[in-house]
């Protein structure tokens, strides 16, 4: 909402926050910097909720992908029916690989460190991800 507000530079609010020398730049990247993590190499923030929801996307996108065509791609790029924006934000913010047993997906962090995310053994049930840098034992 205080993101629009100063966007549209209408009203009593927008006036007092512009007159109090915050500009749109300024309180986008102060909320981002409250919601989140840093994305990697964007110097923008991610909130942890964003992070959890593109692995998930990910790994529902790769698992359709091999019921459809009997395998899974060899890269995030043959994912199929992705917007531009949603193939960027994979590509950007996962590490995808192929292996002969299924594959590996990470979250790539800016600094290499662990995500925090973590998600019970029962998610990883019936999947075909062997390896990631997500945390599996739901602490």
């Amino acid at each position: 909402l205080l993101l629009g507000v100063l966007r549209e530079k209408k009203g009593i609010a927008a006036q007092a926050l512009i007159g109090a020398g915050i500009t749109l730049e300024m309180a986008r990247a102060e909320v981002l910097r409250l919601l989140g993590d840093e994305a990697q190499g964007t110097g923008m923030r991610v909130s942890s909720h964003e992070v959890d929801q593109l692995f998930k996307m990910a790994i529902a996108l790769v698992e359709l992908h091999r019921v459809r065509t009997g395998t899974y791609p060899d890269s995030l790029d043959d994912l199929q029916f992705l917007s531009a924006y949603d193939r960027h934000s994979l590509v950007k913010g996962l590490r995808y690989e192929k292996l002969p047993d299924g594959y590996a997906l990470d979250v790539v962090r800016p600094n290499g460190e662990k995500p925090e995310l973590s998600y019970p053994p029962d998610f990883w049930k019936g999947l075909g991800i062997r390896r990631t840098n997500v945390d599996r034992s739901d602490t």
